[in-house]
């Protein structure tokens, strides 16, 4: 068993609670939220995928921290997954590839995005 982390930050010209308000949306889109710390700009949560197309497996803790800069915010999202090694395909990476792929389609932020995006 090996734990596997992968983490990508985005930065946005928008106010840090309007990219909040995506991010949390997005992880309840294809997940669960647990939490959400206004005072340090955290969110929690756990994402996953559908199983068989109708149940939901939600097995990738999402943490996201959120944190205003001089020209908007920038949103860091870190995921972490214990994985057989023997069994690795690459989940966590399709878990960012997903939740990334979702958040580009966000119409609040859309054209938003400056530097380490998509």
């Amino acid at each position: 068993m090996s734990t596997r982390h992968l983490e990508h930050t985005l930065k946005y010209e928008l106010k840090p609670s309007e990219v909040a308000e995506a991010m949390i949306s997005t992880v309840k889109a294809t997940g669960r939220l647990d939490s959400v710390q206004r005072e340090t700009g955290t969110i929690t949560g756990l994402i996953g995928h559908k199983l068989l197309g109708i149940l939901s497996v939600w097995d990738t803790p999402i943490f996201i921290h959120i944190a205003g800069t001089e020209n908007g915010t920038e949103a860091t999202i870190k995921l972490s997954r214990t994985v057989d090694l023997a069994l690795d395909d690459g989940v966590v990476q399709k878990r960012m590839s997903h939740f990334l792929g979702l958040l580009a389609a966000n119409n609040k932020l859309k054209g938003k995005s400056v530097g380490g995006g998509w």
